[in-house]
């Protein structure tokens, strides 16, 4: 479907992006997200592949299937890395929450690898990963809108940047769009593909998909009459008739604001 390829284009572009800057600076969070970024995607086409257009068959087909699983969960481990060295650097839960979910999601992935089974008769396992890949992006999505908050209060003072606040607004609403994604497609795996109800939630999904691949691209590679726009109608703008405030600070790949 269009949508998808679009957000799949757009996670390419985004993670090559993200990667160069990683490459650059020498910054982890560029490099834990751009990863992500390509983990994910990879993970998705090869699982898409296989199940969606009946690619391989026996041993072969589960053991592809398997690891285009296993690079997916990668994928959404560096994500979750990604927020807690972000947002929650120094603080043990989230430590401890990165060590449980690596431990469940690669430990259940292997356990079914080795039982030779995608999710047939573990459909308990299935479920439980399903959920924790969304809570990754549901996490993510509420850390930054927490702190699209902060900025914003800060922005009304001159003191950031408008246009950085704004990053975090549209990664927050991307990754909320991310959860219905994700769940769209789960849903319609388990429906099994080719079916009419796995195709209407596959559509769902699809969707969903393409304004976030929007928002993500303007997240990271927004053009510059968007920048202005979001200057323009900032709080600081509007008030004082600046459309730039004297300094910016902090992104969504950056350590994380400091509170007023």
């Amino acid at each position: 479907m269009l949508s998808v390829s679009l957000f799949s284009l757009a996670s390419l572009v985004v993670a090559v992006h993200l990667l160069i800057l990683a490459r650059r600076s020498g910054e982890s969070p560029e490099l834990l997200l751009g990863s992500s970024f390509l983990l994910t995607l990879i993970g998705n086409s090869v699982i898409t592949l296989v199940l969606g257009q009946g690619v391989g068959t026996g041993d072969l087909r589960i053991h592809v299937v398997q690891g285009g699983a296993f690079v997916l969960d990668v994928g959404f481990i560096l994500a979750a890395v990604f927020v807690a060295r972000v947002y929650r650097r120094d603080t043990a839960w989230a430590k401890a929450l990165i060590w449980a979910l690596s431990a469940v999601l690669l430990g259940s992935q292997i356990f079914t690898w080795v039982m030779m089974d995608p999710g047939r008769n573990f459909m308990g396992l299935y479920w439980m990963k399903f959920a924790l890949r969304d809570f990754v992006y549901l996490w993510g999505g509420i850390e930054a809108i927490h702190y699209y908050r902060l900025m914003r209060k800060r922005v009304r003072h001159g003191i950031s940047d408008p246009v950085v606040a704004n990053r975090f607004l549209l990664w927050g609403v991307a990754s909320g769009l991310g959860v219905l994604m994700v769940a769209a497609f789960q849903i319609g795996g388990v429906m099994g593909y080719g079916t009419l109800s796995a195709s209407v939630w596959l559509t769902v999904g699809s969707f969903v998909g393409a304004p976030a691949a929007l928002l993500f691209w303007l997240t990271f590679l927004a053009p510059q009459a968007y920048r202005r726009w979001v200057e323009q109608h900032s709080d600081f703008g509007v008030q004082h008739g600046c459309p730039t405030p004297p300094f910016s600070s902090g992104s969504p790949t950056s350590s994380k604001p400091r509170r007023r």
